[in-house]
């Protein structure tokens, strides 16, 4: 692996989101078609200060991101260039618990399937090691292969 691809690996090079939206930190873990990404600081943003509804969506949001930045970083182990992607379904989004003074929450995603450019990934939010969301998505990155195994 080139070396300076080395995990863990700052977001800012794997997404195309830039602050206040991006919240992720960088992608801390990838293989086997599983990431593990960590977030901003939640007192670095006034985001994760919303109600349980709306906490749902910025989860949601930060799944997504965790996914991008796997499916960046896979790319990039490729020599091909960082993709666009866009979320199109959400599906069975819970939440489980409150993160109640987190700094940093972990989100883990694991590719479930991939089809015709679309991906389905679930999504693991955890604080402190303890699930707080959990539910699945679905991606379009029509330019992207399926990110299966670290080379």
């Amino acid at each position: 692996m080139n070396p300076d691809l080395t995990l863990p690996f700052p977001a800012e090079a794997l997404i195309p989101h830039r602050p206040p939206m991006r919240l992720i930190e960088r992608l801390l873990s990838f293989k086997n078609g599983i990431g593990i990404a960590e977030s901003i600081s939640f007192h670095e943003t006034s985001l994760f200060d919303t109600e349980s509804s709306f906490k749902l969506c910025i989860y949601t949001e930060l799944m997504a991101q965790a996914f991008a930045a796997v499916q960046g970083y896979h790319n990039l182990l490729r020599s091909i260039p960082v993709q666009r992607g866009f979320l199109v379904g959400i599906r069975n989004m819970t939440l489980l618990d409150e993160a109640h003074d987190p700094g940093r929450i972990l989100i883990l995603t694991t590719i479930q399937s991939a089809f015709g450019g679309f991906v389905i990934a679930d999504g693991e939010i955890l604080c402190k090691e303890k699930p707080i969301a959990s539910g699945s998505i679905k991606l379009w990155a029509p330019d992207s292969a399926k990110p299966k195994t670290e080379p």
